[in-house]
């Protein structure tokens, strides 16, 4: 998965949908995400089982994404700033 840089958060979908166009890249399939990539902290996070990834954007905002259906489920405020 690769991000794609995007002005802010307020343009991602409403229905959550963070898929970009699959391209591919040799024998592999890479699919963006539509996420703030210059506003993310340099390392995600991936879910022991695979099925979420977690991005935090450096004001702390948290993102939790269904790696299945690409859709953003729930957002939190960490209350700050992260590194």
């Amino acid at each position: 998965t690769v991000l794609s840089p995007r002005e802010d958060l307020s343009t991602i979908p409403a229905d959550g949908n963070l898929r970009g166009t699959e391209v591919a890249v040799g024998d592999l399939k890479v699919t963006p995400l539509k996420l703030p990539a210059r506003d993310l902290v340099p390392s995600l996070a991936l879910s022991g089982d695979g099925k979420w990834l977690f991005a935090a954007e450096r004001r702390g905002m948290l993102h939790k994404i269904d790696t299945a259906t690409y859709k953003r489920t729930q957002v939190a405020d960490l209350g700050g700033v992260v590194w």
